[in-house]
């Protein structure tokens, strides 16, 4: 027992460890002391679901499913590239404003883009249209046809009833 404490009597802080408590503090002399920054960083938290927020930000993002589009809507795009087609082979490059779908590749849906440039060729058998990308530019190489849904230009007149 420590000096003081007797069997029975009330324990009491300042009068149990009297003997200690005004000592000085114990400092070893092979090691430099550990800066605070250094100590502090032995109690930061641990992060045992790395990842974990990221994965639930993904689930959280939200993306549009794709439209499926009206017979008319579908005539109407077919009309709008053939006239664009036309356009190319006169050694025009019409400016246009295309609207089209962009599948997100980790998970289910996509978004729409509507993307304003030239185009500089339609290629019908690989399915796509390539656009006349200039420097610095946020145009893709190349654009799936079966993923449009808007075509507009000044050039194009409207489709003929």
């Amino acid at each position: 027992m420590a000096k003081g404490i007797q069997p029975g009597e009330k324990m009491d802080a300042p009068i149990v460890y009297a003997d200690i408590i005004d000592l000085p503090r114990w400092e070893p002399s092979s090691r430099p002391r550990m800066s605070l920054l250094s100590r502090a960083a032995q109690f930061a938290p641990f992060a045992a679901l790395t990842g974990f927020g990221d994965m639930v930000e993904e689930e959280a993002r939200l993306t549009d499913r794709e439209i499926e589009l009206t017979d008319e809507e579908k005539d109407l795009i077919s009309w709008k590239l053939g006239r664009i087609q036309q356009m190319l082979s006169q050694g025009e490059r019409p400016e246009v404003t295309l609207e089209y779908f962009v599948p997100d590749p980790f998970k289910e849906g996509g978004e729409y883009v509507r993307t304003r440039c030239r185009i500089r060729r339609l290629d019908p058998a690989a399915g796509t249209i390539i656009p006349d990308r200039k420097a610095g530019e946020n145009v893709p190489e190349e654009i799936r046809i079966n993923r449009l849904t808007d075509i507009r230009g000044d050039d194009l007149i409207e489709f003929p009833d």
